[in-house]
């Protein structure tokens, strides 16, 4: 199973604004809308959301770290 299968089986689907630079996953819930970036240049990702047009935390459960650390070997980032 790959990283993007694993995301998809969690509700996140990969956002057609993905680039050479940066991998964009998104999840929508209710009114929130989730945000898991994966920047090529510094390898490092970032989650966030918002919600009402306000900033809001992103929670990432174990599954979805196993995803990330999933796509980080996929990418090249670690073993």
């Amino acid at each position: 199973m790959t990283a993007k299968d694993m995301f998809e089986a969690l509700g996140w689907y990969k956002s057609d604004e993905s680039n050479d630079e940066i991998l964009f996953f998104q999840k929508k819930q209710g009114s929130a809308t989730y945000d898991l970036d994966f920047y090529f240049e510094d390898k490092t990702y970032w989650s966030y959301g918002y919600a009402h047009g306000r900033e809001i935390n992103c929670p990432l459960g174990a599954d979805e770290h196993l995803a990330i650390t999933k796509q980080m070997k996929e990418l090249g980032w670690i073993e």
